[in-house]
């Protein structure tokens, strides 16, 4: 069986994280994907070229915006940067 994570409300159905990041001040955020969809629509295409031009960033408003799309939500994804083997944070 295929899946298709073309619209916003397969994100959801299908427990998808979608990302976005600037790729002027290098913020990014985890795009809320309900309001998302409350606000263009749940059917509304996932695609980059579909999905970008209605983005912008928070920090710097800029319009150069890249989208990242992973399997699982964000709290059942580990954070990378928690532990990493140094020690460190």
């Amino acid at each position: 069986m295929t899946i298709s994570l073309d619209h916003i409300q397969a994100l959801i159905d299908h427990p998808h994280t979608l990302r976005a990041h600037c790729n002027g001040c290098r913020h990014h955020t985890v795009l809320d994907l309900q309001k998302l969809g409350e606000r263009l629509g749940f059917d509304h295409s996932t695609l980059h070229n579909d999905l970008v031009p209605k983005l912008k960033c928070e920090k710097c408003a800029g319009k150069d915006i890249g989208l990242t799309l992973s399997h699982g939500t964000p709290k059942d994804q580990p954070n990378p940067f928690k532990n990493n083997a140094n020690g460190r944070r």
